[in-house]
Parts: C-alpha cells; sequence; structure tokens
C-alpha cells in the first residue's frame, strides 16, 4: 500500500484501539456507580423498613 496508506491504517488502527479502551473505561466507570448505589440501596433499605414499622 505504500507509506502513506500503511500510515494511515496504522492511525485508523491506534484510534480505534483508543475509542475502544475509552468506551471500556466509560461502562466500568458506570457499572461502579451502579454497583455503589445498588450496595447502599442494598445496606439502608432494610434500616428504613426496620424506622417505618418502628414508627407505625
Amino acid at each position: 500500500m505504500g507509506i502513506v496508506g500503511d500510515a494511515l491504517s496504522w492511525l485508523g488502527d491506534v484510534i480505534s484501539d483508543a475509542v475502544d479502551w475509552l468506551l471500556e473505561g466509560i461502562r466500568g466507570f458506570f457499572q461502579t456507580i451502579i454497583d455503589v448505589i445498588v450496595g447502599f440501596l442494598r445496606l439502608s433499605l432494610p434500616l428504613f423498613k426496620d424506622c417505618y414499622t418502628s414508627f407505625t
């Protein structure tokens, strides 16, 4: 393909890898936030339920 074609192909691969890495990082970040929220709700909901039943 020549030097220019090889360079463009390499650049395309680098950009593709960077986008994949970025999307994976974003997915992991949001998954962590969701896990934290779910974990907090699992801990806090029984406490709220106990408070609610003690007041009624």
